[in-house]
């Protein structure tokens, strides 16, 4: 049985387009790579992947250079989607020019027979021409920035869910404990009215609906949370062409108990129903005001 929610990416090109490179940029954004598995190996990856007891996402690229390498690709693809694992392509592909200049600068040796780079070259793209059809795009790598590739392959992947290679995590605080480290974004709500001078709220915190009924009742909350959901919403594609695989939201009030408790997890409901999945963490919630 598979594991829910596995997937594989495989990144099919030439010699020298690209392929260690795509794999680098797919890791930032949270996929396992693999770069150059043989072909006689898929088989026994994709049974490994198949029994894993953990939801996997794999990045593999793969360099078809001989008909046989063709058959087993179209087998590795059909036994993953025989169990419901996706398994999407992504096709690279460059100039000769460009592919012999890269693999002079790794030091690599060439065909010393006349004319014989180009007839290996034209024999991988022809093999590669056969997955056309199944890919959800060529990537032409000749001329692109690391960066550059990395927005064609999320363009490629997105899909327009927006949510499934970004990790979006949400962390209520008490400023009084500190900001907590590595938040991309950072917000204070300390503007709310605090429960913690209403005596029969005090001892509460937002998760209670009494005390989170407090603070999202308060006329500018709906508009904080409105405004930052949409916000983030319009944005989490720009940060995903940039690479990132994980935007850390921190939201701050006093003690981390009741308003940025209560916020956070109502801009966890607002993000769900925009199409964007979250985690939420609330760090202070052990603490004691």
């Amino acid at each position: 049985m598979k594991p829910e929610g596995s997937s594989c990416i495989l990144i099919l090109g030439h010699r020298a387009s690209g392929k260690s490179q795509a794999i680098r940029e797919l890791e930032e954004l949270g996929y396992r790579g693999m770069d150059n598995l043989p072909t006689l190996l898929l088989s026994s990856f994709s049974q490994w992947l198949r029994q894993s007891p953990h939801p996997i996402n794999y990045a593999i690229a793969v360099e078809p250079s001989l008909p046989e390498d063709v058959q087993e690709i179209e087998s590795f693809i059909a036994t993953l989607r025989s169990v419901q694992i996706s398994c999407k392509l992504i096709l690279l592909n460059c100039t000769e020019s460009v592919a012999l200049e890269r693999i002079r600068k790794r030091g690599e040796e060439l065909p010393k027979e006349p004319n014989s780079f180009s007839r290996i070259l034209l024999n991988e793209k022809q093999l590669l021409n056969r997955f056309k059809e199944k890919s959800l795009g060529i990537v032409d790598t000749s001329y692109l920035h690391p960066a550059d590739l990395g927005e064609r392959l999320v363009s490629l992947l997105n899909g327009g869910d927006i949510e499934r290679l970004l990790q979006v995590e949400l962390f209520s605080f008490g400023f009084k404990y500190g900001i907590p480290p590595g938040v991309d974004m950072l917000f204070d709500v300390r503007f709310i009215p605090n429960p913690y001078y209403i005596p029969e709220l005090r001892d509460t915190t937002g998760l209670d609906p009494a005390c989170a009924s407090f603070v999202l009742n308060h006329p500018s909350t709906s508009f904080f949370v409105d405004t930052l959901g949409n916000l983030l919403y319009q944005l989490i594609p720009s940060y995903l062409s940039a690479g990132k695989a994980k935007l850390s939201i921190g939201i701050g009030c006093t003690g981390g108990q009741h308003r940025s408790v209560a916020i956070v997890e109502a801009l966890s409901k607002a993000l769900q129903k925009l199409g964007v999945s979250n985690r939420t963490y609330h760090r202070e919630l052990n603490h004691n005001n």
